[in-house]
This record gives C-alpha cells, sequence and structure tokens, in this order.
C-alpha cells in the first residue's frame, strides 16, 4: 500500500528526532569530560607555543564548540543509516548496493580524513609555524578559540576533501565524466586542488600544502582506477 507525503514525512521526522535526542545525549557526555578533552587535543601543538584565554567566555565557548562537532561526528554514521533506512523500501536491489557502497566509502574516506588531519596535518602545521618564527626568537602565541576553530574546520574540510574519489564517481555515474576526461584533465584538476589545499593550509611555505596535496592526489588516481572498473556502479 503506497503511503500519502505526509506519512513519509513523518516517518522522516521521526527518525531524524531519534537523531537530533542522540546527538544531544553524547552532546552532553562530550561536555562533561570537555576539559580532559581538550587537555588531550593540546598535545598535537608544539612544546613552545603557549595556548591563551582572551574572552572572559572563551573556554567555554569552546567546550560548547568543541562537544557539538565530536557529538555530530560520532552520531554521523547512525545519522546516515537512519537516512539509508527511510530511503530502503523506495529503492531496487540494485540500487540498494550502490547507496550501501557510497554510505560506507563516504564514512572510510572521512574519518581516514580525520586522522590524517589529526596525526600529521595539524602538528607539523605548527611545527612549520614555530618554525617560521624561531629566527626572532619570539614564543608563538594562540588562544585557545583560535586553535580549536582551526584544527576543527581544517579536520572536518580534509575530511570532506578525502571524499573526492567519491565525488567524482558520482559524476561519473551521471554520465558527466568520465576516466579519459580526469586522464586529459590533470593539470586542471592539480592546479584547482593546489589552490585549495594552500587556502586551508595557513603557513606561507608549501611544505603544508604539498602534504595535505599529496594523500588527495592519491585519491585523485584511485577514483580514476575505481572509474573504469565501475567498481561502486558495479
Amino acid at each position: 500500500m503506497r503511503r500519502t507525503f505526509l506519512e513519509h514525512w513523518e516517518e522522516l521526522s521521526k527518525k531524524l528526532r531519534v537523531c537530533f535526542l542522540l546527538w544531544f545525549v553524547v552532546f552532553l557526555i562530550f561536555l562533561y569530560f570537555s576539559n580532559k578533552i581538550i587537555s588531550i587535543s593540546l598535545i598535537f601543538l608544539p612544546k613552545n607555543w603557549q595556548i591563551i584565554v582572551v574572552e572572559p567566555l572563551e573556554v567555554l565557548i569552546v567546550q560548547l564548540y568543541l562537544s557539538a562537532v565530536l557529538s555530530f561526528i560520532a552520531i554521523l554514521p547512525i545519522f546516515l543509516y537512519s537516512i539509508y533506512s527511510f530511503a530502503k523500501p523506495g529503492l531496487l536491489k540494485g540500487e540498494l548496493k550502490i547507496v550501501r557502497r557510497i554510505l560506507l566509502l563516504f564514512l572510510i574516506f572521512f574519518f581516514l580524513g580525520i586522522m590524517f588531519s589529526i596525526f600529521l596535518f595539524i602538528p607539523l602545521t605548527f611545527k612549520i609555524m614555530e618554525w617560521l618564527t624561531g629566527g626572532i626568537k619570539a614564543k608563538p602565541l594562540i588562544s585557545l578559540r583560535k586553535y580549536f576553530e582551526f584544527t576543527v574546520f581544517s579536520t572536518l574540510l580534509i575530511g570532506l576533501l578525502f571524499n573526492f574519489p567519491l565525488f567524482l564517481l558520482s559524476l561519473s555515474r551521471l554520465g558527466l565524466i568520465s576516466s579519459k576526461d580526469l586522464e586529459r584533465k590533470r593539470s586542471i584538476v592539480f592546479l584547482v586542488l593546489l589552490i585549495i589545499a594552500s587556502i586551508i593550509t595557513p603557513d606561507p611555505t608549501p611544505l603544508t600544502t604539498l602534504i595535505l596535496m599529496a594523500p588527495i592526489w592519491v585519491l585523485y588516481e584511485v577514483s580514476i582506477l575505481l572509474m573504469k572498473r565501475k567498481f561502486i556502479f558495479s
């Protein structure tokens, strides 16, 4: 029996409300441990850097901001599964297989990007910026809020950038591009990615830009191979 639009909307609203309640519970848990999380996060900052607080509510703002983002990342798989379960009855067997692959690869690439940012990109960026101040023997300072705004924004953006192959494969499925197009336009794509990477990286040297470019370019080449084999959509 086919359901009305309102019935579909009610089901989707119910799933979204459950996700929101779950996010709020996880948010409160992260908020409770926020001071410990902040302390642990600061280990990625080189020892010569000094964290300062310049606003009366800066610590509270960082606690709320960090807890909100971490709780969203934590429930992201559940949120995507809820959307999948809602759409499942309207999809064919072959379409379900494709959607499952896309969601799984999205999570894998996203969390790979997060790990790359946390353990390599962020520490190296601050070490390079520390090196740039070494010539005048100045002690590098950064506010708590600026530190987490930069690290969280960069980490989320890199997580999304790691899904670049998935984006390309989706365009290929729609018939907008092909593996031959990507092979012919390597130089243009490289230039665009280089510009994006240089915007993300705050230091003026090309080192962190190239470090960020390396895995993204590898993923670009991997996406060409997957496109040729029709890995996701077979």
